[in-house]
């Protein structure tokens, strides 16, 4: 209900500045108003890829989305209870990961560590939806709580091969690069909902 709550609350927020930007400054375009902001990636295959704030971001969508992954962790919480002792719930977890790169028989993906926290002694299934909704089982390989950052492994041999032609390693960028007001987009499988932009 907060989600629903806060879209509607920053929705409406954004509908008021933009009729306000456009009774303020007509004639001009977001776009014009912040100095023509964008910037272009230069993709594998030679094409160029255009973001812009305010434009279509379906080319930065098309590039990434075979990279992005959802995580759906099923844990075992135990709660004690004075009245009924000791009470186990099976307690779905959910977050997005990102194919990083793979070895001879791994696909390594980094994700959070809350995503995955106290899997391994805990976790019911850890597993991986990739783009075309197939999902495999997954282990972690290493966590960093300090970070939040964690790297869980799919073996190849357990990836249908129609799925490996869909998927690929991120392009990761320099980060150093980054300026404060960049625009940006989030990929992701927000609130397990599966993929979303």
């Amino acid at each position: 209900m907060s989600g629903i709550l806060f879209g509607c609350v920053a929705g409406g927020t954004m509908v008021g500045v933009n009729a306000l930007s456009n009774r303020l400054l007509p004639g001009e375009t977001a776009q014009e108003t912040i100095g023509q902001v964008s910037q272009e990636t230069q993709a594998d295959a030679g094409t160029k890829t255009q973001a812009s704030i305010g434009n279509d971001v379906s080319s930065i969508v098309e590039k990434a989305m075979p990279s992005v992954v959802a995580i759906n962790n099923k844990m075992i919480y135990t709660q004690n209870n004075w009245l009924f002792g000791q009470q186990q719930y099976e307690v779905p977890s959910s977050g997005s990961g990102i194919i990083a790169g793979q070895n001879d028989t791994e696909l390594l993906i980094i994700t959070n560590n809350h995503v995955v926290e106290d899997s391994e002694e805990l976790s019911v299934t850890l597993s991986v939806t990739f783009i075309d909704n197939q999902s495999v089982k997954a282990a972690v390989k290493g966590t960093d709580s300090d970070s939040d950052l964690a790297v869980i492994a799919v073996q190849l041999s357990d990836i249908p091969e129609e799925t490996r032609k869909q998927i690929k390693a991120a392009d990761l960028g320099d980060s150093d690069s980054l300026k404060l007001g960049q625009g940006v987009v989030a990929i992701g499988n927000a609130l397990g909902q599966g993929q979303s932009v």
